[in-house]
């Protein structure tokens, strides 16, 4: 059970585990400690797609400050609200919506 989180304490910076896991606060923190990464590189890896279909809406609003593209098809060629509603994650397709999606 140790052997995940040392794995990823040592092959991640902590900006990245914070983004990864939606902790805008803690990014936040952690930028103005001194990291080197900007939110856009710490967020490195994930995707809009990715991160509507894990439920992740902290993650999904960092990507969306963070510039990504609303309306981009994923590597399956679906769009970031068609996996929202696939995995019933309301409150994200609403966000997705406001922010300007195209309604499908």
């Amino acid at each position: 059970m140790d052997q995940p989180s040392k794995y990823f304490s040592e092959t991640l910076p902590p900006i990245c585990i914070a983004a990864g896991r939606g902790l805008e606060d803690i990014v936040n923190l952690l930028q103005r400690a001194g990291s080197a990464l900007t939110l856009k590189e710490a967020l490195v890896g994930w995707t809009l797609e990715k991160a509507c279909f894990a439920g992740r809406i902290n993650l999904v609003k960092m990507l969306l400050k963070t510039g990504a593209d609303v309306n981009a098809r994923g590597t399956d060629g679906k769009f970031p609200i068609e996996w929202a509603r696939y995995r019933g994650r309301t409150e994200i397709v609403k966000l997705l919506l406001e922010v300007g999606a195209k309604e499908l």
